[in-house]
């Protein structure tokens, strides 16, 4: 088994893409076996945790501007979504252009076993802290979440 250290020293940029890799690690070797990519697992949570939020009424912009990608990137992920019968498109009957987009029973439930594995990995990674700090952790990983996205919105309207 190879050894692994501590990163120290290193930027919280650096921080964050280590975490960011080792969970796309984990993903990818769970996600094998399955009929979605690890392109496409981010918007297949995202209509899960809509849905559960009881907003089940997505459309492909509102998935580009949660993951600030551009509304083709989140087509071409859709269309293979699709394809697996993942997700369905129903017309917006407010705007017949616009698509709502919803998870079917088959992305449904691959959204839940899904959620399960990320919850074990997230587990696992912070098993060294109790569930004071655990929720004291998540609650200042959103916030640098919501001003790392405030930041870059202001850049962009410069």
């Amino acid at each position: 088994m190879e050894k692994i250290n501590k990163k120290s020293g290193i930027g919280l940029p650096g921080l964050f893409d280590s975490i960011h890799r080792n969970h796309s690690i984990y993903l990818k070797h769970a996600l094998k076996n399955e009929d979605i990519s690890f392109g496409q697992f981010p918007y297949l949570m995202y209509l899960y945790h809509e849905k559960v939020n009881n907003n089940d009424n997505s459309t492909q912009i509102e998935i580009a501007n949660a993951y600030g990608v551009t509304e083709g990137t989140v087509a071409r992920a859709l269309v293979k979504m699709e394809e697996n019968n993942i997700i369905e498109r129903e017309e917006n009957k407010e705007n017949r252009r616009e698509k709502i987009i919803k998870l079917t029973e088959k992305g449904n439930n691959l959204a839940k076993k899904f959620r399960d594995i990320d919850y074990k990995w997230e587990e696992e990674i912070l098993k060294f802290l109790d569930n004071n700090k655990k929720e004291d952790f998540r609650k200042t990983i959103e916030e640098i979440e919501y001003y790392s996205r405030k930041y870059n919105n202001k850049i962009k309207n410069q």
